[in-house]
């Protein structure tokens, strides 16, 4: 969109169609804002109207969940184009590229007749994921807002594990997001062992959802993800999250340096995942994009519906030996490079 011209067709978030997770919604408005630049349109910007309560997330009280909508708007606040009012039209719920055209049509026409228009729209998918490289500018414009410290006396390696929305019950995945235990602790085990001839001490942060104790359900979800949680069977009938989450001590023998992350600030957590040496991720939208905000930073991801930028260390379920050779050589050069820069 040429910046001399106020006229044209504008994309906003439809933040009012989308009541999930802050991760999920961040990475919509982060799409939604490549999107924009890729068809040559202009970005209105719609921050969060609600963030879904997750288990795990301290925040309960009505006083701290309006402070987390908050800071959560202010860290993925992005350059707005549209300064007037403008025709508001009917939503879209996901951009393929039929749409995109009529976009564009639009577009060339408001211009033509000196008037601005508005599309809302709920998700950049499937665009989003066949072109993960729309994110880039978006991310890079949040991650400056994240203090990304100086190269630290130890080395830092983020985890982040879903389990009590992504469980697996007597050994059956009841969600697509489900990553075994047993993938992180070949993972962790490999980069544990690469750096064992680092003179730096090794910290691991293992980021979960799993609460410290039972977790209510019957205010912190939305209707749609509560249904889909009944339909699983993994809500009780008091209206508790049903504890059917595995046990994470396993991982803690892996090094001194490792302990759990629990009832984080989810904020807080997003920050350290985007500051550490080295992210591992979930199949989740919330390590999905602290991995986006990270930049050419190392992530290490398990294969996810969502396709991520080529500079990814992306893994199967199943990993085999030539997979975690691969793992050994991302954080010898990770470990080499941040070396270099503490000399």
């Amino acid at each position: 969109m040429n910046d001399d011209s106020p006229y044209g067709a504008f994309l906003t978030y439809d933040a009012n169609r989308c009541q999930d997770g802050l991760g999920a919604q961040l990475q919509r408005i982060l799409g939604i804002y490549g999107i924009a630049q890729a068809l040559g349109v202009g970005y209105s910007h719609t921050g969060f109207t609600n963030i879904e309560a997750n288990p795990g997330d301290p925040n309960t009280s009505e006083s701290e969940r309006l402070s987390l909508l908050h800071r959560a708007n202010a860290l993925a606040d992005l350059p707005s184009q549209l300064s007037s009012r403008a025709w508001k039209l009917p939503g879209i719920q996901r951009l393929e590229w039929s749409r995109a055209a009529r976009i564009i049509d639009a577009h060339k026409i408001a211009r033509r007749l000196r008037q601005r228009v508005v599309f809302p729209l709920a998700t950049p998918y499937p665009w989003a994921d066949r072109h993960p490289e729309i994110y880039v500018e978006g991310a890079r414009k949040i991650a400056s807002r994240i203090d990304s410290g100086d190269c630290a006396a130890e080395f830092r390696i983020d985890v982040h594990i879903r389990r009590a929305l992504a469980p697996s019950i007597a050994g059956t995945a009841f969600s697509q997001r489900f990553v075994s235990t047993e993938w992180y602790e070949k993972v962790l085990a490999t980069l544990v062992a690469q750096l064992e001839g680092d003179a730096r001490s090794l910290e691991i942060r293992i980021h979960t959802d799993i609460p410290k104790g039972q977790w209510d359900a019957t205010g912190g979800l939305s209707p749609a993800t509560r249904a889909l949680l009944e339909a699983d069977g993994l809500i009780e009938s008091d209206g508790f999250l049903r504890e059917h989450w595995q046990d994470l001590d396993d991982l803690l023998k892996l090094s001194p340096g490792v302990r759990v992350c629990r009832e984080w600030d989810p904020i807080e957590a997003i920050s350290s995942m985007v500051t550490s040496d080295i992210l591992v991720t979930c199949a989740s939208s919330f390590s999905f994009v602290a991995g986006l905000l990270r930049g050419e930073s190392p992530v290490i991801s398990p294969r996810f519906w969502h396709n991520a930028p080529p500079s990814w260390l992306i893994l199967p379920r199943d990993l085999d030996d030539w997979d975690l050779e691969q793992v050994g050589e991302l954080v010898s050069g990770s470990a080499n490079e941040c070396t270099m820069e503490s000399m």
